[in-house]
C-alpha cells in the first residue's frame, strides 16, 4: 500500500518511507480491528475509518493533502477491486467462513489473493511509470 501510495503520485518511494507508513498503517489497523472487536461493532465502517488514517499516514510521513488523498482513496480501490477475487473462489468451492477462518493457510491464502489487484498495479506502474499528475488535476 505505502509504496503503491507515494509512486502514484510521483514520489520516489524510499525503504525508510515504505517502511514507516507500514509500521504505523499496521499499527492502525490492528488497534482498530480491536477496539471494533472490543466494543463489538460490526465491521464495514473500519474500512472507511482506515482509509482516513492511511491519508493522514501519508500526509504526515511524505505527501500534501491533496497528493495523500488522491492516493489513499486510489490505494484503498484497489484493494476494494482485490477483494472480489476470494469471493469468486468462496462461492467456486462453497467455503464457510468459520472454514477459511480456522484453517490457518486458507486464511492466508484468501488474504494474499487480495492483494492481487494491487500487486499488479504496483508492475504496471513500474514498467509504464504512470502517475497521477494532481497539479493538472488542480489547475
Amino acid at each position: 500500500m505505502a509504496y503503491m501510495g507515494l509512486s502514484l503520485v510521483g514520489k520516489k518511494p524510499t525503504i525508510k518511507k515504505v517502511l514507516l507508513i507500514s509500521l504505523l498503517y499496521a499499527t492502525a489497523v490492528h488497534l482498530v480491528r480491536g477496539i471494533y472487536i472490543l466494543q463489538e461493532l460490526s465491521f464495514g465502517s473500519h474500512t472507511l475509518l482506515l482509509l482516513i488514517i492511511f491519508i493522514l499516514i501519508l500526509r504526515v510521513v511524505a505527501l500534501n493533502w491533496g497528493k495523500a488523498a488522491i492516493s489513499g482513496i486510489s490505494v484503498v480501490s484497489l484493494i476494494l477491486l482485490g477483494f472480489f477475487i476470494p469471493l469468486f473462489f468462496i462461492n467456486l468451492f462453497e467455503l464457510a467462513h468459520n472454514e477459511i477462518l480456522n484453517n490457518v493457510w486458507l486464511h492466508i491464502a484468501i488474504g494474499l489473493s487480495e492483494s492481487t489487484v494491487l500487486i499488479f498495479a504496483i508492475v504496471i506502474q513500474r514498467i509504464t511509470k504512470l502517475t497521477i499528475n494532481i497539479d493538472k488535476l488542480t489547475a
